[in-house]
């Protein structure tokens, strides 16, 4: 390389003995950094909608639904959720007394929050039906069969797939 060259000389590796940061642990602060570093609870979310308590936060079971059941859970038609059993809608996961945060989607911004007051597997969604009313899953339908058609297109899955199902109360 010449002399007065714009390039710039690779720095030489430094050995992790050769590194000191004990000034960083003792160095002073400053009053004005010290300020800076405290932070204050509003209890007010900044990014979304206001969300319940830090412990129904912590626990809750997260659910995106598309735009038709998110929207008649919200005009209080539908009070059963079915999911394909596995992953984490299983027993261990949904659980009577558990909040649940639906949400339109994955990132979106519309938001329902519940509390699970039942839970019911199944080994098939025909099955299912038979413990509980098609209209309180899928409120459109006007058959058992048109129900299980609907659920099989919303969920992706075959008519005998295993489902669990949850009802959910205090929806606000």
């Amino acid at each position: 390389m010449r002399k007065g060259s714009s390039a710039r000389k690779a720095p030489e590796a430094i050995s992790s003995k050769q590194l000191d940061f004990a000034w960083y642990r003792s160095s002073p602060k400053s009053k004005e950094s010290k300020e800076s570093e405290e932070t204050v609870e509003t209890g007010v979310s900044t990014t979304g909608p206001q969300l319940p308590s830090d412990k129904a936060k912590l626990d809750r079971l997260f659910v995106p639904l598309s735009t038709d059941p998110f929207n008649w859970f919200v005009l209080g038609k539908k009070k059963w959720e079915l999911r394909r059993r596995g992953r984490q809608y299983t027993r261990h996961h949904v659980r009577v007394g558990r909040s649940v945060e639906f949400r339109r989607g994955y990132r979106g911004r519309d938001a329902l929050w519940g509390e699970i007051v039942a839970v019911i597997e199944a080994d098939s969604i025909e099955e299912f039906f038979r413990k509980v009313p098609f209209r309180e899953v899928i409120p459109t339908a006007t058959s058992v069969e048109e129900a299980i058609a609907i659920s099989t297109g919303i969920l992706r899955v075959e008519a005998n797939t295993p489902i669990l199902g949850f009802e959910i109360g205090n929806l606000r």
